[in-house]
């Protein structure tokens, strides 16, 4: 014979064990979920042609990705430590203006809602195109806590930009020459767009024709 009580009891222990299942069961969803979210940020991070490295708001390294290792030639042992004023002291050795640079991060740290985006230029004759940004806190994130308040940190975006400026300079002067060849040539340099008016007239055209640069740009070829 079973009493109430034993009855309340096994009730209230099969209850007791079918709640504890379903936590246990949503905390494994959650790590997996997490787990997986993890999974395809590190995946998406390795990826990136750029360098990539995150401080949290105590001044220490939460993340970086191998790009970054390698365009800084950051020595694994130096990241391990995660100390983001030893890392700092190493990438000032190799920069032509390292005081500026450290005067942009610091001010950087202390305003951290901003964002920046800056060309850095290295002893090695390498330019990196360094852009950074802060890390927010999520809407709606309850029972976390950051010195910074609304921000987690901040990331920084490394790129190596060396061959793209050095394109740049030689376009840049290429077009001089031409500019100079133009100005300089005997012979008369007439170039119009598909509406026959006139975009370059040079010196020898001035001579030749009787018009001025001035009175010819923009006007139709025909007047000629």
């Amino acid at each position: 014979m079973t009493s109430a009580t034993g009855k309340l009891h096994c009730a209230m222990s099969t209850t007791s064990f079918s709640t504890r299942r379903h936590a246990n069961a949503y905390a494994s969803k959650q790590s997996r979920d997490l787990q997986r979210t993890n999974a395809l940020l590190q995946a998406q991070q390795e990826a990136a042609i750029d360098g990539i490295l995150i401080i949290d708001e105590n001044r220490t390294i939460a993340s970086f990705n191998q790009k970054f290792s390698q365009l800084w030639q950051i020595p694994a042992a130096l990241l391990q430590t995660r100390d983001d004023r030893q890392l700092l002291g190493w990438v000032l050795d190799q920069l032509i203006n390292p005081d500026e640079f450290l005067t942009k991060v610091e001010y950087l740290y202390q305003h951290p809602e901003e964002s920046n985006r800056d060309e850095i230029f290295l002893k090695s004759g390498k330019i990196f195109d360094r852009y950074s940004a802060p890390v927010p806190k999520q809407q709606g994130a309850c029972g976390e806590t950051s010195p910074l308040k609304d921000y987690y940190g901040r990331i920084w975006y490394f790129r190596d930009i060396t061959e793209y400026k050095q394109a740049e300079a030689e376009l840049r002067a290429s077009q001089q020459r031409l500019t100079l060849l133009i100005e300089q040539t005997p012979l008369a340099i007439i170039e119009w767009n598909t509406n026959f008016e006139i975009q370059t007239w040079n010196r020898a055209a001035e001579r030749i024709f009787g018009y001025t640069t001035e009175e010819m740009l923009g006007n139709s070829f025909e007047i000629i």
